[in-house]
């Protein structure tokens, strides 16, 4: 019985890792796939009572196309429709208006001919045109990766139940462990996923336009960085107002800077208190360190991804821990 005991579990090992291996290239697509699913299941169980499981989580499936891809078709016509524009500019007065746009730039005479000859001979165009191949190479990469997502979300949506019973039928653990695992983890995640990203895009939002209003430059670039701020607790935004109040002060804007002080410590200071209970958003014991490590942690090893899954995987950890200290039979009988 040993010897059948241990070769199964070795059987099971080598599996386990040969599924880790193949899933490791796709873990980001897989990874976005589960959080996209979570985000989709509520509209998908009204949906699918309506119009059929299937049609359900095709519809939503080409609504994250949408989502996600029209963003990127709109940025790159941009892109095109701007070098076209600057290709005009440039031949507007039958090419001399490369030397005048050089001139311009380098506030020296450029000697094209000569410039693109030196090109060619230090090897800096063939190391153009790998890069463009890398480019190439990393877009058709990164359309297998929405593909591969995609395809998860459709399955997640429509079999995603019949995998928690599956999963929940192999798990050794107690029943009520996991429906308790299962419970806690969706309050986690709904309070991560959705509880914070939408506080942290509303502070980025508000603190935008104060930026727009009293004058800043940069204020796209200022919103991004506060959404991402915003995901710092008892900190935030502050990071950015605060200082840009007070160079508005120093440089003799007192005006506008002492209104934008007041701006963020009541409009913006107080998000959290509003928004949270309108999303519902329960309290699942993210302690402040433990986020704040998540998040760079998770930065750090998963990516983008990371602001997410960084805090869920700390946080679950802890729940795990807390979860089956309770219920190992030692410690309830020493209780």
């Amino acid at each position: 019985m040993d010897t059948e005991r241990g070769a199964t579990l070795l059987l099971l090992v080598a599996a386990g890792l040969l599924t880790a291996l193949l899933l490791l290239p796709f873990r980001s697509a897989i990874l976005g796939a589960i959080l996209l699913a979570y985000l989709l299941q509520r509209p998908y169980r009204v949906l699918a009572p309506r119009i059929g499981d299937r049609p359900a989580a095709l519809s939503l499936v080409v609504a994250t196309v949408v989502v996600l891809v029209v963003p990127f078709v709109l940025l790159a016509s941009a892109a095109v429709r701007g070098v076209r524009a600057l290709y005009t500019v440039v031949e507007a007065d039958g090419g001399g208006g490369v030397r005048a746009l050089l001139r311009a730039v380098f506030r020296t005479d450029v000697d094209v001919g000569t410039s693109l000859r030196t090109l060619v001979e230090n090897g800096t165009v063939g190391d153009l045109l790998q890069a463009l191949l890398d480019a190439v190479g990393g877009l058709g990469q990164a359309l297998v990766h929405l593909t591969v997502l995609l395809f998860l979300v459709y399955y997640f949506l429509r079999d995603g139940d019949d995998l928690l019973s599956w999963l929940g039928a192999v798990s050794p653990l107690p029943r009520s462990t996991q429906r308790d695992l299962l419970a806690r983890a969706d309050d986690l995640m709904y309070a991560v996923v959705v509880g914070n990203v939408a506080i942290a895009v509303v502070d980025g939002l508000l603190v935008g336009l104060g930026l727009f209003v009293v004058g800043f430059s940069d204020v796209l670039f200022w919103t991004v960085m506060c959404v991402f701020f915003a995901f710092i607790p008892h900190i935030g935004t502050t990071v950015v107002w605060i200082p840009a109040s007070a160079s508005l002060v120093v440089t003799g804007n007192v005006v506008p800077g002492v209104g934008l002080f007041v701006y963020g410590a009541a409009v913006v200071g107080s998000v959290d208190n509003v928004v949270r209970p309108f999303l519902g958003s329960p309290e699942v014991g993210l302690d402040p360190p433990l986020f704040v490590v998540g998040v760079f942690a998770g930065l750090a090893f998963f990516g983008v991804l990371g602001v997410f899954y960084g805090p869920i995987a700390l946080a679950m950890t802890k729940i795990v821990f807390e979860t089956l200290d309770v219920t190992t039979p030692s410690r309830t009988t020493d209780a």
